[in-house]
């Protein structure tokens, strides 16, 4: 996205005291960082939308405050012109002690002479959007706007114009037929409108149509005359006033009110002659009886609207003259054209077959598309590969929870066992066992993916898929000694998730990832995890859960992105509780295979010798050999990955979805935009994926549950002052006999609450047994935007853990203890 406006110093000022003109004021002043353009361009650079601000500043020290401001924020600013012809723009506002605006200055000069050099002009021919705020001049906005030359350098650009204010609004009226999208108030909407050259055919005509919604133009306006009986009958004329108001130059309303209903039936009797003559072959007016009586009067041509539902009928469709549609994919993904006689291969190509991948086939095979799929798993380091499905079945969800579960089963025989009356003593693992048995379930899932897309008539071929340009694919096997191939395809789907990404020191290759654990044919032994994600934490747990000694190599903090009051006390609790040992604020700098086939790990804070080394310092998208700058696909220069709208690539027929693009990296996530996507795409469907709200569990020892806001995220987006967390330590039922549990503060409630919406729940956290089970079930209650009066006013099952969300009353703020104080 190329962004042209202006970037602009606001300063705001507003007295302390009783405002007084003429002299000082003792007061408060704001200096922020404003503009139009520049807001919008932080706003799509905070969105990770690759984003270039094109503006002007002075070479002075605004301007240069201004440069700084946007180097601290890494956002590009070659297309930011210091120049000395002006000043950098200012806007200076003083409010009055109520707060309101009492007067401002805008220096905006030097945007209206906006200029822009060679390398920016580039850009804005090449960019998918161009949006140009209305600070510029008529002028610059037909440079702006201009095709780029050739045409066919990049036909699908999309233009967007954003007003700025009504003065600035018609600026664009000369080349608004070029716009594809407008941004206006209701206002600048009518100043747009009334602005408008009579010859509208040079005028986009789905700009008119959405004008026409709002604010309808009449050769002149419309008169209504509303005669009512008295108090009881004065929902249209409230109506018809409210209409003048809103729309003066279209509407003028003249209000007759009769005292009483015998006065207003006498003027019907008297009046029957005069409408004969004025609703010329209209019997209506003459059979009318009730109130009110409504009519227009337009051009000397009175025309009889009826009684009080016909008058509310005319004017809902006076505000809705051009009828939106619902959504289509046509307009959701609305360049997404081709030619119908081309014939292709493929209706459609999924490149991936994991979750979101299959759940998309499958779904548009369903809705008569002829769907090919192609997988294709490159070895890991070490060689581990496997069947269909993904890596949730392979090497992530399914063989993670079941080796979680493995560890549950320790514990508990170890730790509550004898309390509950069962004499265990001489039980013992076997891993060697435990990953056969894990690994013929999985391999069982593979064959009946393979079987579900043979009955779904979706073709699966073992091959890489590699673009050749936006609608070919060479398709190779090396391995299999098969291809290339070409195919072509409709539409495409990336779908090829992401892949562990290696340890950046000597030795790397010598570490497993989770590619591999779950497969490893001996047992681990000693183990040391490199890393802080839910990775890590969830391997090491079930790893320790199974009796190996684990440590942890943490560089800085853990589980990035999660609730940290909650890492941290997942973390304590592991160290404490597991025994897991965690070595803090370190990375290894070379990892040596020794003789005995020991790992001899140097870090930056030490030394030592592990049986096993497990990297999971996070993973990156799967995409390096798919060839997509052949296709024209664009990536996110700052997290690599695919840069999508609502799955959308930055070439219009093919899509992308899963951990290739910025969403949670999550099975059901994929396979839900998969589903939605297809709908799309191929059923007239127009619901979009919502990838707010979505529950996540993390299989640590002590499990963790959450959906919403982390308790972080809910005070930066309303406020601290904003914000209630209520929470509540608790010892589950199952765990309360054995003595080698705590009695207190092994598990936590929390709700964070928004005080200013009724309380309603920003954010869930649950920390405890079987978390997946329960946020699932509380995650439909936060979709729903429940609020804390509705946990609480929910009458609980006792007992269960997850009834401790329906007691909650502590709140932090209060400073009491959590603890809780019995059943």
């Amino acid at each position: 996205v190329v962004v042209v406006g202006g970037a602009v110093l606001d300063v705001i000022s507003k007295p302390t005291t009783q405002f007084v003109r003429g002299t000082s004021n003792i007061g408060l002043t704001k200096q922020t960082w404003g503009g139009v353009g520049r807001n919008i361009a932080e706003c799509l650079h905070r969105l990770d939308v690759p984003v270039l601000l094109v503006s002007n500043v002075g070479k002075d020290a605004c301007g240069h405050g201004l440069l700084r401001q946007l180097d601290s924020l890494h956002m590009d600013p070659s297309g930011v012109v210091s120049t000395s012809a002006h000043a950098t723009a200012t806007y200076c506002a003083v409010l009055n002690s109520s707060g309101d605006l009492d007067v401002a200055i805008a220096d905006m000069a030097i945007l209206h002479d906006l200029e822009w050099d060679d390398t920016a002009a580039a850009k804005m021919d090449t960019a998918r959007v161009v949006v140009f705020d209305g600070n510029l001049s008529p002028a610059k906005m037909a440079r702006v706007t201009r095709p780029p030359q050739p045409k066919s350098l990049n036909p699908r650009r999309l233009l967007w114009f954003e007003p700025t204010s009504v003065e600035k609004a018609v600026r664009v009226t000369a080349v608004l037929h070029r716009v594809h999208v407008v941004s206006p108030n209701v206002d600048e909407l009518r100043a747009m409108c009334e602005a408008l050259p009579e010859d509208t055919g040079r005028v986009d005509q789905g700009l008119v149509a959405a004008a026409a919604r709002l604010l309808p133009v009449d050769n002149g306006p419309q008169v209504i005359r509303d005669v009512a009986t008295g108090p009881y009958y004065v929902k249209a004329a409230s109506v018809a006033s409210s209409m003048q108001h809103l729309f003066p130059s279209q509407i003028k309303a003249t209000i007759h009110e009769h005292p009483n209903k015998e006065s207003f039936v006498k003027w019907l009797n008297e009046s029957q002659t005069e409408f004969a003559h004025q609703f010329d072959n209209d019997a209506r007016p003459l059979k009318h009886k009730s109130s009110p009586f409504c009519y227009l009067e337009q051009d000397d041509n009175p025309k009889f609207v009826g009684g009080c539902d016909d008058t509310l009928a005319f004017f809902r469709a006076r505000t809705q003259s051009a009828p939106s549609a619902p959504a289509s994919s046509a307009s959701i993904h609305a360049n997404d054209t081709s030619d119908a006689d081309v014939k292709y291969d493929w209706d459609l190509v999924v490149i991936g077959g994991g979750s979101g991948g299959l759940a998309c086939s499958k779904e548009a095979s369903k809705l008569g598309q002829k769907v090919l799929v192609l997988d294709y798993v490159k070895p890991s380091p070490v060689g581990s590969t496997w069947g269909l499905g993904g890596t949730c079945v392979n090497v992530g969800c399914i063989p993670k929870k079941l080796m979680h579960q493995s560890s549950i089963i320790g514990e508990i025989l170890h730790k509550d066992a004898d309390q509950f009356g069962w004499s265990v003593s001489n039980a013992t693992f076997d891993w060697s066992k435990l990953v056969s048995s894990v690994q013929d379930y999985i391999h069982g899932l593979n064959f009946k993916y393979r079987v579900d897309l043979r009955d779904k008539k979706v073709k699966y071929e073992n091959m890489l898929g590699t673009f050749k340009d936006a609608h070919t694919l060479t398709l190779t096997n090396d391995a299999k000694k098969k291809g290339p191939t070409d195919v072509t395809f409709r539409r495409a789907v990336i779908a090829v998730g992401g892949r562990p990404k290696p340890l950046s020191c000597p030795g790397w290759e010598h570490a497993l990832s989770s590619d591999d654990i779950f497969s490893k044919p001996d047992a681990p032994g000693k183990t040391l995890v490199v890393g802080a994600s839910y990775v890590a934490l969830e391997c090491a747990g079930f790893l320790k859960g199974q009796g190996f000694d684990v440590t942890i190599m943490v560089r800085s903090i853990l589980l990035r992105g999660f609730d940290q009051d909650i890492a941290r006390r997942i973390g304590e609790y592991m160290e404490s509780e597991s025994g897991i040992a965690f070595i803090k604020e370190s990375v290894p700098t070379s990892i040596v295979k020794l003789e005995n086939g020991q790992f001899q790990v140097t870090h930056t804070t030490g030394q030592d010798v592990y049986d096993t080394v497990l990297n999971a310092t996070g993973r990156s998208p799967d995409v390096q050999k798919l060839n997509l700058d052949a296709a024209g696909v664009a990536l996110n220069p700052k997290s690599g990955r695919i840069h999508v709208v609502n799955e959308q690539t930055s070439t219009p027929n093919i899509y992308a979805l899963g951990d290739v693009i910025d969403a949670p990296e999550l099975t059901p996530v994929a396979i839900q935009a998969g589903k939605l996507l297809s709908r799309r795409l191929f059923g007239n469907g127009t619901t979009l994926m919502d990838y707010t709200k979505i529950c996540t569990a993390v299989f640590t020892p002590v499990e963790y549950g959450c959906c919403g806001l982390s308790e972080e995220d809910a005070i930066a987006s309303a406020g601290r002052e904003n914000v209630e967390v209520y929470h509540q330590n608790f010892t589950p039922l199952e765990w309360s006999l054995s003595h080698d549990r705590p009695l207190a503060k092994e598990c936590y409630a929390k709700l964070i609450v928004d005080t200013t919406q009724q309380k309603r729940v920003l954010g869930f956290h649950y920390l405890g047994p079987n978390a997946g089970e329960v946020t699932q079930a509380i995650g439909i209650a936060i979709k729903l935007n429940a609020t804390y009066d509705d946990f609480i006013n929910t009458v609980g099952i006792h007992p269960t853990t997850a009834e401790i969300f329906t007691t909650l009353e502590i709140t932090k703020e209060s400073g009491v203890d959590a603890s809780a104080s019995g059943c």
